[in-house]
């Protein structure tokens, strides 16, 4: 983590598996003024029917991932990639490159506009695809799996087989929690969450020179 030199700004990557409560995180952190940067997003747009990845992923994956409108079925795509771990490099390899790109970009413009600026880079698979290499600290949120494994199913209606095998799919906690310069723990209510937030929110914001 880089400590206060006199260099302002800074880029904060947010992870965590599957259920653990990321997006809530962020959402924190966004209301206490950070700017979140949300790698989903990015690939979403990326993979509508005008998007930057459209093209490749067709091209890999073959017509029947389109609907009738023409949109990339996106629960057909993550049925193959998660249970094709050649295909889900491939993919990645297509969708990882330009969603970064996209965010160090668009990081770039926020700090110039403001140079104090704390920008999140929310992304599922930081350590995965090595951006946690390139920020100025990393954050991750962790749970205990049992909460993962019935928020996952509770959401999306996925049955708790396939929940355990998205899990297995990702660097396991213990990894991450070791790699992470702060460690959020979202086993508990939503005030002791944010509390949580908050301390870390505070600490950055020292630690980065802000």
């Amino acid at each position: 983590m880089r400590q206060s030199s006199g260099e302002k700004g800074g880029k904060i990557g947010l992870t965590g598996g599957i259920g653990a409560g990321k997006s809530t995180v962020a959402a924190r952190l966004a209301a206490l003024g950070a700017h979140v940067i949300d790698a989903d997003a990015i690939s979403r747009a990326a993979l509508a029917r005008d998007g930057a990845c459209y093209g490749e992923a067709l091209a890999l994956f073959g017509p029947e991932i389109v609907k009738e409108d023409g949109e990339i079925d996106r629960p057909a795509v993550a049925a193959r990639i998660f249970s094709d771990e050649a295909a889900r490099q491939r993919f990645n390899a297509i969708v990882h490159p330009y969603v970064l790109n996209t965010m160090f970009a668009a990081c770039e413009r926020i700090l110039r506009r403001e140079e104090n600026g704390l920008v999140v880079f929310d992304v599922p698979l930081l350590f995965e695809c090595g951006a946690d290499r390139r920020m100025d600290a990393n954050v991750v949120v962790v749970a205990e799996d049992a909460l993962r494994i019935a928020r996952i199913c509770r959401r999306s209606g996925m049955s708790e087989e396939a929940a355990r095998a998205r899990i297995r799919s990702q660097i396991s906690q213990r990894e991450q929690m070791a790699r992470a310069d702060y460690v959020i723990d979202n086993s508990g209510g939503l005030d002791a969450l944010y509390a949580q937030v908050d301390r870390v929110y505070a600490a950055l914001r020292e630690n980065t020179a802000l």
